[in-house]
């Protein structure tokens, strides 16, 4: 995921919603195959690409015809979070819930992959806000003149690397 350059993340463009984005201030992330080493990551004398630097592909943003994405602002994630801790009913609607409920979820599933100290990345979120963003290539998290940090990857697009 990228910050729109039309709008520099803001989605607004000349006081309306940025065309390029969709106002949602964020382009998702595709990978193309690269056109100079045609995906071998190197030219026909066994260099490097420099294109796309060995990888095999370039990262592309795409401009939104239908927004694929979903933003949850922290606050909510947060109200499930505590709700769920104490054992009360979530305060937000069932779909935000269920959806908060699923993020936090893979949160826990990665920690226990990854090894992460238990609660360090959900403390981040919360305490920098913003938004949760659920994109075609993961869940990221978004503040305010900040880059994109993606949180968790989906392994059918974010295998190759952001």
């Amino acid at each position: 995921m990228y910050l729109c350059g039309r709008c520099h993340g803001t989605g607004v463009y000349q006081d309306n919603h940025c065309p390029i984005c969709g106002g949602w201030g964020v382009l998702p992330g595709i990978h193309k195959t690269c056109s100079r080493c045609q995906g071998r990551g190197a030219d026909p004398r066994g260099y490097t690409c420099q294109l796309c630097y060995g990888k095999g592909w370039v990262a592309a943003t795409v401009q939104y015809e239908n927004p694929r994405i979903l933003r949850i602002p922290v606050s909510t994630l947060a109200a499930v979070w505590l709700s769920v801790r104490a054992g009360e009913p979530s305060p937000v609607s069932e779909q935000s819930t269920g959806i908060a409920a699923g993020i936090l979820l893979a949160l826990q599933e990665q920690r226990e992959r990854e090894g992460f100290e238990e609660g360090a990345q959900i403390r981040r979120i919360f305490s920098e806000g913003g938004w949760i963003v659920v994109a075609p290539d993961g869940i990221w998290h978004l503040v305010e003149g900040k880059n994109p940090t993606r949180i968790l990857a989906f392994p059918a697009l974010g295998s190759q690397g952001a």
